[in-house]
């Protein structure tokens, strides 16, 4: 089973509603006959807030290190597109540059 790439995912879509919540967080609400589900991206916190609100049960965060990459910068761009201006996201640890060389050895 292949999945189409979150660029083609439909926002029209009435169970997903996506707004800005400010400049550097995004809010995704997921609504259902059963439940209505809210995820807060705070990109200066690098956390996903995540509440049912039908149950008013406690939030659960999970850190952006936890998520799948795709997902995030996904979200990072649709924040972005609603005027926000959240930082870039980190680097991910297959784009890391080599670590700098030490200081050069003094002349003997």
């Amino acid at each position: 089973m292949t999945s189409e790439p979150l660029s083609a995912f439909k926002l029209a879509s009435s169970r997903y509603t996506i707004e800005k919540y400010s400049e550097v967080t995004l809010s995704v609400r997921l609504s259902t006959n059963a439940a209505t589900i809210y995820n807060i991206y705070d990109f200066v916190g690098r956390t996903l807030i995540t509440q049912n609100g039908s149950t008013g049960s406690s939030p659960v965060v999970t850190p952006f290190s936890q998520l799948d990459r795709e997902s995030l910068e996904f979200m990072h761009a649709q924040l972005v597109k609603l005027g926000g201006e959240p930082p870039a996201l980190p680097v991910r640890e297959d784009e890391k540059t080599r670590p700098a060389l030490s200081k050069p050895r003094a002349a003997a």
